[in-house]
């Protein structure tokens, strides 16, 4: 197993999202000898320079996906946290509701409730069952779509750090993470992070066409500049 190349607390929300830290540990390992014996070992000079600039590149997005992991694990555990505190609630209230109506229907056989209030009672325990299988729902949803957005940062992290992919393989991966990550911060109302990363797309498509033989490190540069921007957009608002 390789040496985790990420900080503890990175390394902590990829273990509570179970994403795989020591294979993305790997992957950087590898790219980075790769460019590493580019840099050093090449007779040409402009490989060498590449080799360097690769170096570089990976350290800065791995970094980027660092910090960003950071940042998305204190927001997502903050999330989680109230809807966990407003489902246990309204389990606590639809518990109640549910007590008093087995209380009202023993009841009344025996003339001690009308029968209108046992109705209304029975209204109020179908909704407070429905409500809590909603917010149920939308709790696993909202910890799925976390999950989702670290897993397709890793992904893409993993895409552009390996050499020998196509400008439609990296400009996939890429924009994958682009609109995620609009979505994410279009429900943080971040309209304008949202607005820039979803115009990334077009600029994408356009940057890793005109690359040529530069289109590995320049997809490494579009997935340290993607990372970035919405750090540094989270961790200022």
């Amino acid at each position: 197993m390789s040496k985790s190349r990420f900080s503890n607390q990175a390394g902590d929300v990829f273990a509570r999202y179970t994403i795989d830290e020591s294979a993305l540990s790997r992957v950087y390992d590898d790219a980075f000898k790769r460019a590493f014996l580019e840099s050093r070992e090449s007779d040409a000079s402009t490989i060498r320079e590449r080799g360097k600039k690769t170096e570089a590149l990976l350290t800065r997005a791995r970094d980027g996906l660092d910090g960003l992991t950071r940042e998305l694990g204190v927001r997502f555990a903050a999330s989680e946290e109230v809807s966990t505190e407003t489902l246990a609630k309204a389990r606590e209230q639809s518990d109640a509701i549910a007590a008093t109506l087995r209380q009202s229907e023993r009841r009344v056989g025996a003339g001690e409730i009308a029968g209108d209030a046992l109705t209304a009672l029975r209204v109020h325990d179908a909704w407070s069952r429905t409500l809590k299988h909603h917010l149920k729902e939308n709790a696993q949803a909202a910890r799925a779509g976390h999950r989702l957005l670290l897993e397709v940062s890793a992904y893409a992290f993993t895409a552009v750090a390996k050499q020998g992919d196509c400008e439609q393989g990296y400009a996939f991966a890429l924009k994958s993470l682009a609109r995620l990550t609009a979505d994410f911060a279009h429900s943080l109302t971040l309209l304008s992070l949202a607005a820039n990363l979803r115009a990334s797309c077009c600029r994408i498509d356009q940057r890793v066409k005109g690359a040529g033989v530069a289109l590995h490190t320049e997809a490494l540069e579009l997935y340290c500049e993607l990372t970035e921007i919405t750090l540094e957009q989270l961790t200022s608002e």
